[in-house]
């Protein structure tokens, strides 16, 4: 008998499109309930933070980011499920 952890791999969280200019979606195999997305910078500066993310696509505008590229960190029910990068362009 083993444990099952559910998580999700990177391979199976999408950015669309990457890069992007304006916004992208960021598009997940499973429904997310109440999860949060953080955005960091190259250096590991947590730049972003999104709350309450439910179902199973998210979009991210740019807002004041400048060009470059940038990862991110979701979290669903406690358990840190994907890790990922994306590139905003001029």
């Amino acid at each position: 008998v083993g444990l099952e952890t559910e998580y999700i791999t990177e391979r199976e969280v999408k950015v669309i499109p990457n890069p992007f200019r304006y916004a992208a979606t960021i598009q997940f195999n499973e429904v997310l309930n109440n999860a949060c997305l953080d955005i960091y910078d190259i250096h590991g500066r947590q730049l972003k933070h999104f709350n309450d993310i439910n179902g199973n696509s998210f979009t991210v505008e740019r807002m004041n980011l400048n060009a470059g590229i940038y990862f991110f960190s979701i979290v669903n029910r406690g358990n840190k499920l994907s890790t990922g990068k994306f590139a905003i362009s001029n």
